[in-house]
Parts: C-alpha cells; sequence; structure tokens
C-alpha cells in the first residue's frame, strides 16, 4: 500500500493540465487527472483514477476500500483522502 501511495503521489505531481496520465505498474495500468480539465483557480475539482488489469483492462473493483490519496497544492498544502 505504501507503494501506492507513492505511485499516486508521484503521478499528481507530474500530470500535464489538459490530460491524464497513464502508466503500467506491474499488472496494472493507472489513468490519473482531474475530473475538471482544466483546472481553474476557485473552482472544485476532485481526482479522477481508473485502475485496470494489463492482462483483460477489467477494472479493479473494490479498490476506494483500501486507497489513500495525498493531494499537495501548489503552495505545498496537503490533504489526505482516505
Amino acid at each position: 500500500m505504501p507503494r501506492l501511495f507513492a505511485l499516486l503521489v508521484v503521478l499528481l505531481l507530474s500530470t500535464s493540465a489538459l490530460a491524464h496520465e497513464r502508466v503500467e505498474v506491474g499488472p496494472f495500468v493507472f489513468a490519473v487527472g482531474q475530473v475538471n480539465e482544466p483546472s481553474m483557480a476557485g473552482e472544485i475539482n476532485g481526482l479522477d483514477l481508473i485502475i485496470r488489469r494489463k492482462a483483460d483492462n477489467s477494472p479493479v473493483v473494490g479498490v476506494e476500500k483500501n486507497l489513500t490519496v495525498e493531494v499537495i497544492g501548489p503552495s505545498g498544502q496537503r490533504r489526505v483522502y482516505k
């Protein structure tokens, strides 16, 4: 689980403003981005995360029950979501 957390932090910091980032990790494919792209100051936004199995492209069901996400803003402000 710590590896997944570290991966999500890296992905969140490296995503482009106009597209989801796709990364393969072991047997999984992560697509991460923001719900509303491009992001605008003062507007509510959220994390859009899809995790699929590489072998058959099937979604990983129930992963949200074991997932922790840390979002780090441009000012360094951190929020953790469980």
